[in-house]
């Protein structure tokens, strides 16, 4: 993927970023939180290039972390906001008085 730069622009960015869940208040101790855009940015590559995880390159974060996003975001239902967020046209609804 010959590709440069963020695969976010600022506009998408302030569109998805008020729909992540927020960072956890800090922890004493273990890891300290990794942002957001730079995670999104590092899922959004392994599904756009097919990759495996552990061939993420290291400019993303660690690929265990990447993962355990796209997984705890998926059960939060976040992904399917993010995807509500972008679909400009309205649900299709039946309209039963047309002729």
């Amino acid at each position: 993927m010959a590709r440069s730069g963020p695969l976010l622009t600022e506009a998408q960015w302030k569109k998805i970023a008020p729909l992540l869940p927020k960072p956890p208040k800090q922890r004493k101790g273990g890891r300290p939180w990794t942002e957001n855009r730079r995670v999104l940015e590092g899922i959004l590559w392994i599904l756009r290039s097919g990759a495996r995880w552990q061939d993420l390159p290291e400019k993303f974060p660690h690929p265990s972390t990447c993962w355990q996003r796209l997984r705890d975001w998926e059960e939060r239902g976040v992904w399917l906001n993010i995807w509500r967020a972008f679909r400009k046209r309205p649900v299709l609804t039946v309209c039963t008085k047309c002729e």
